[in-house]
């Protein structure tokens, strides 16, 4: 490790994703409709300034996340509305701790991370009657073998509510890429 590596402690992040969910049912008890609706992809990124006290072992990071989700407009539905898609696109401020380790040799570069983040949303547009609010957390590891890519796996819980209300909790699994 040289001193040149040893100084840096600032970057700016950013990752980018698309998810295709399967379909949707819709039951409700309280009135006659149901659907099957076909759910339209989802996309999402963000933007973040990390900061690390040691090299690659605590970190903090902050900054913008953005995504574009579909939910169904369950508080309409009720008064007789029909079951149909409604568009969020959420901007939120994100914050979060980043804690870098290696099992085997801890002179070798980082090849593990563990992310926690909490994201609150500050702005969304939807299709939908009532405009969306709430948060989501992330866990996030990562395990970056020698050479370009990395591979990872999340846990993530949102709590929103607007058009609808609603709790997500997914697991997901992905391959990166480092560019630069």
């Amino acid at each position: 490790m040289n001193i040149a590596d040893e100084e840096k402690k600032h970057f700016v992040v950013s990752s980018f994703y698309w998810a295709q969910p399967s379909k949707g049912d819709v039951t409700n008890n309280n009135f006659s409709n149901q659907a099957n609706l076909s759910i339209p992809g989802e996309i999402g990124g963000n933007l973040y300034y990390q900061y690390y006290l040691k090299k690659y072992l605590l970190g903090f990071y902050s900054g913008y996340d953005f995504e574009k989700i579909n939910t169904f407009n369950t508080s309409e539905i009720e008064s007789g509305s029909d079951v149909k898609n409604t568009d969020n696109k959420l901007h939120y401020a994100t914050i979060g701790i980043t804690h870098g380790f290696s099992l085997f040799d801890m002179n070798m570069n980082m090849n593990m991370n563990l992310k926690v983040s909490f994201s609150k949303i500050v702005s969304a547009q939807t299709s939908g009657t009532k405009s969306m609010a709430g948060q989501k957390c992330i866990v996030y590891y990562t395990y970056k073998p020698p050479g370009r890519f990395n591979f990872n796996v999340f846990y993530k819980h949102h709590a929103l509510s607007g058009t609808t209300n609603l709790s997500i909790d997914r697991i997901g699994f992905s391959i990166g890429i480092l560019i630069f």
